[in-house]
Order: structure tokens, then C-alpha cells, then sequence
């Protein structure tokens, strides 16, 4: 499974994707944005259909979806082969922003993603993230690790976007 993962990240994405950091955040933040060809609701869609997670985005080992909060928050559970860990993520889902708040052992990750008509039947999909890391594991997950992390989070999941509109 993870040659499935490498292989779905070595391989050339149909467009670009920009990854940097988040401008005014002293790299605490990291930022990817891609043109996805594929309308808005269609995206939304593919990120808000946890059931079908898995095989989507190549990072997710299993998913389990976990219903609302008492927030109104959709909950779901995952494992992440890129982390190593399973995650419970709480998402605030609005028509063209989803904004996350997750938890594994010593991580929490927090997060916004905005799904904008890019006109033309596409979707310009921002994904900003931030982690922090806590205990033992904190000391050894320095900024420059958890950077480089977090932007092979985002390059996986907007790859496996880009991949699935060119396969409509």
C-alpha cells in the first residue's frame, strides 16, 4: 500500500500545484493551491464523501465516517499512511469553505479549504494547514520536518483532485 501512496505522489499531476508557505505566519502555516478541472459542487463533493475517502486520496489507510458533533461538525476518523497515525477530524462544511480541526497521539492539526469557481467548469481548491506537535514526539518533529510534512499532505491531496477530474 505504501508503493501504491509513492507512486500516486511521484506520478506528474494533469496541472501545477503551488505549495508555499503561508505569507506572515513564519512558515507555521503552509499553503497549496491547484486548478482542478471539475465544477465546484463536484470537488466539494469528492471532499466531503468521507465514505469514499480510501480511494481517493492515496494517504488514507481506512476511514470512518462518525456523523456530527454537538457542534454540528461532521466527524470522521482516519488513518494516515503519510503520518503514521489515525486522526479524528472535526470539519465545519459551508458551501465553499471547510475549515478542520483534527487530533492524533501528540499531533493536532488544524486547517481550511476553499473550494472557489474558477469559471469554465473549474475549481480553484486552496488548502491552508497548520500542526503542532506535542510530548517526546514534539521534540523530534522539528518546524522544518512538520513544513515538509504538511506539504506532502497537500500535494497528495490536491494530486489525487487533479487526478480525478482528469479521469471524469
Amino acid at each position: 500500500m505504501i508503493a501504491v501512496l509513492l507512486a500516486a505522489l511521484a506520478a506528474p499531476a494533469p496541472q501545477p500545484i503551488d505549495l508555499h508557505d503561508l505569507p506572515g505566519t513564519d512558515g507555521r502555516w503552509t499553503e497549496g493551491v491547484a486548478l482542478v478541472a471539475a465544477p465546484p459542487a463536484e470537488v466539494h463533493e469528492w471532499l466531503t464523501d468521507y465514505a469514499r475517502w480510501k480511494g481517493r486520496f492515496p494517504d488514507m489507510e481506512w476511514v470512518q465516517p462518525l456523523g456530527t458533533d454537538e457542534q454540528g461538525r461532521r466527524v470522521v476518523r482516519f488513518r494516515s499512511y503519510l503520518a503514521g497515525r489515525t486522526f479524528t477530524l472535526h470539519q465545519t462544511v459551508g458551501h465553499d469553505l471547510i475549515v478542520f480541526d483534527g487530533w492524533a497521539p501528540n499531533v493536532h492539526m488544524q486547517g481550511r479549504i476553499w473550494i472557489l469557481d474558477a469559471g469554465g467548469g473549474r475549481t480553484r481548491v486552496v488548502m491552508q494547514s497548520s500542526n503542532e506537535v506535542h510530548g517526546l514526539a514534539g521534540l523530534i518533529a522539528t518546524r522544518g520536518y512538520r513544513r515538509r510534512a504538511a506539504f506532502a499532505a497537500t500535494a497528495a491531496q490536491l494530486s489525487a483532485l487533479l487526478h480525478l477530474a482528469a479521469a471524469r
